[in-house]
């Protein structure tokens, strides 16, 4: 699962390196990919790069994804 996240990270870093700025559904997957992984830290920086590439107004679904996991784990093991 790990490998999982790692893997959608770097298309990400690839695609902006490369000029082509991530789409919602882009960032959609990656946050479940983190969450998956039980990176949510991770996955909320993310959060934080589609409001600053102005998807924050379209980003319900990945703030989503990112509530279902955080609420599912325990207090103790939340680190953001």
């Amino acid at each position: 699962m790990v490998a999982q996240g790692l893997e959608a990270e770097a298309l990400v870093a690839e695609m902006h390196a490369q000029g082509m700025p991530p789409t919602l559904q882009c960032y959609t997957a990656l946050t479940s990919a983190l969450c998956r992984s039980g990176e949510t830290s991770k996955a909320v920086q993310v959060l934080e790069r589609m409001r600053a590439d102005g998807l924050s107004a379209h980003a319900a679904n990945a703030t989503s994804v990112v509530v279902r996991q955080v609420s599912a784990t325990p207090l103790g093991h939340i680190i953001i």
